[in-house]
């Protein structure tokens, strides 16, 4: 993403960072600038009556412009000052966090975007000053530049050449924490005399950083909706690899250790780490590479909260026939439907074994987050029985039996899939009040029961099939039975959730109107609705009497 229109204005500059930061490089490289890295021989000097100076970083940024044909470089000084206020610390807690390492590449000492965040009671100021960089002062500072008016502070120099890099005095590279500002040029503190040029020409600037001429808006979404396969590739790569069981245990390693682990090429494997802790799924440090708590929570094989499975499958399966979106756009409902994520033959899941394991373990990942919500949406405690259709590997049956002691519930599923739910069983084994039949919920009978659960299925059917499967429900179901459905909401119903995280439906989620009308057309009166968690509704109706 680049920041438009201020940082954009140096997209086809050469533009040089005076300091070897990788804080610094960092922050502007993910602001989209592309520049040249020159360290400065240049260091900060601390006096001896500076020791809490670490508390107020400064920055002070210089640049040099090519301007109609010849060298005119305008020079821009300016300062940020951010306050650090840490929280009572043992000499324990502060040799802990030393030993660490952390703090050895670290001007100030501490590193705030990492463990010496832990360390910090409240910031004062630009946080991103304290990690290495204030970015905003400094889009600020460009917008001065190119959008008159222009403050006094800015010095016009006539130059005969460009300045070399080394020429910049009093650049520092004091990142996570720097010294005191010390008293400027004009005699005053660096942090006061920056406040007073950002009063300026306001509405210039305010115009300047909103982008507030004649182009359109930049188009960041839908840039970023382009390269989201990309990021959605590497996240699979890595599981496939399984890069993150690698990192639990023996993490931080390097990536020639990784490497060596992976069966890899260290090059690749590099890049690899280095775009996963880019996308905030691995911490980088001196030391190495190490799982952030994200990975670790989700990302593992034998984590309780484990998402691996659905990963694995949206790998191996959905990636593949979303390729094929325009053929099957082309070719009518059915090939349609198969690059949706469900083919003919998927659906009674008949292809091979290891698809059926594959679909089994990402249903199972992705219940993971939802199985609580929809067994406590509503108070289900008058049931006795339940019947879970198409139940797969039985995690919702545990839930519920779980949150209601006397309910009894039966899994209904194709018998290939009855025969792979063992391995999902805690323990290998199954409770006594979860029985597994095999069966067809189209063909064959449904097993008796009080109330029947569909959690994820009816928007995998097309109509004819869907009310089918309520017919058949309704005619099995006892007056005062009920029909508890869960199906993923519709995006209105929660703005912060994103349509990416529908990864196994093919349907378009129903209003809560329509899931009523449904439920109504088939018998099912005192249709109520709720939501679960996030990703979910819950509908609950109760069978009329004839």
């Amino acid at each position: 993403m680049v920041l438009c229109p201020v940082i954009g204005k140096l997209q086809h500059k050469h533009v040089v960072l005076a300091s070897a930061s990788p804080r610094r490089q960092e922050i502007l490289s993910n602001a989209g600038l592309r520049f040249e890295v020159a360290n400065s021989p240049q260091r900060q000097r601390l006096e001896p009556g500076d020791a809490g100076a670490w508390r107020r970083p400064r920055t002070l940024t210089a640049g040099s412009f090519l301007a109609d044909g010849r060298l005119d470089t305008e020079v821009s000084e300016f300062y940020e000052e951010t306050t650090v206020t840490f929280s009572e610390l043992s000499e324990e807690l502060l040799w802990e966090y030393i030993n660490s390492g952390e703090p050895m590449d670290k001007a100030g000492g501490y590193g705030i975007q990492a463990l010496g965040g832990m360390l910090v009671e409240n910031v004062h100021g630009d946080f991103l000053n304290v990690v290495g960089f204030p970015l905003n002062h400094f889009c600020k500072e460009l917008a001065r530049l190119y959008y008159p008016p222009r403050p006094e502070g800015l010095r016009r120099v006539k130059r005969d050449s460009i300045p070399a890099v080394d020429t910049f005095e009093n650049l520092s590279d004091t990142e996570g924490g720097g010294s005191d500002p010390g008293p400027s040029a004009e005699g005053g503190r660096g942090g006061e005399e920056a406040d007073g040029d950002r009063s300026q020409a306001p509405g210039a600037l305010d115009a300047a950083l909103n982008g507030a001429d004649s182009r359109p808006p930049f188009p960041t979404g839908l840039l970023e909706l382009m390269d989201g396969f990309k990021a959605s590739k590497v996240l699979f790569t890595a599981c496939k690899l399984k890069l993150f069981d690698v990192l639990k245990d023996q993490g931080p390693l390097t990536a020639v250790d990784v490497a060596r682990k992976l069966d890899a090429c260290a090059g690749g494997t590099e890049q690899l780490l280095d775009v996963c802790a880019a996308l905030g799924l691995l911490e980088k440090t001196h030391r190495g590479y190490s799982n952030t708590a994200v990975a670790t929570l989700h990302l593992v094989s034998d984590g309780e909260h484990s998402l691996l499975g659905l990963a694995e499958y949206n790998d191996a399966h959905v990636w593949g026939v979303f390729t094929r979106l325009g053929l099957a756009m082309r070719e009518g409902a059915g090939q349609a439907r198969g690059a949706l994520g469900v083919t003919e033959e998927e659906e009674h899941l008949s292809q091979s074994r290891e698809m059926t394991l594959q679909f089994m373990r990402a249903m199972h990942s992705l219940s993971k987050l939802t199985t609580h919500h929809v067994a406590t949406a509503f108070d289900l405690s008058r049931f006795t029985s339940a019947c879970d259709l198409g139940g797969c590997t039985g995690i919702l049956a545990h839930e519920l039996a779980r949150e209601y002691p006397h309910l009894q519930v039966t899994v209904f599923d194709l018998p290939e899939v009855i025969e792979l739910s063992g391995g999902f069983q805690r323990g290998g084994r199954q409770t006594e009040r979860i029985r597994f039949v095999p069966g067809d919920f189209f063909k064959d009978n449904l097993p008796e029961a009080d109330l029947y659960v569909l959690s994820r299925i009816l928007q995998d059917w097309p109509d004819d099939r869907l009310h089918k499967l309520l017919s058949r429900i309704s005619s099995s179901c006892k007056p005062g039975g009920g029909l508890l459905v869960a199906e993923a909401a519709a995006a209105e119903e929660g703005a912060s959730r994103s349509p990416r995280l529908r990864t196994l439906s093919a349907g378009q989620p129903r209003s809560p109107d329509e899931h009523r009308r449904l439920l109504q057309r088939h018998g099912f009166r005192d249709v109520r609705v709720a939501r679960a968690g996030d990703l979910l509704r819950v509908v609950l109706g109760t069978r009329a009497a004839p």
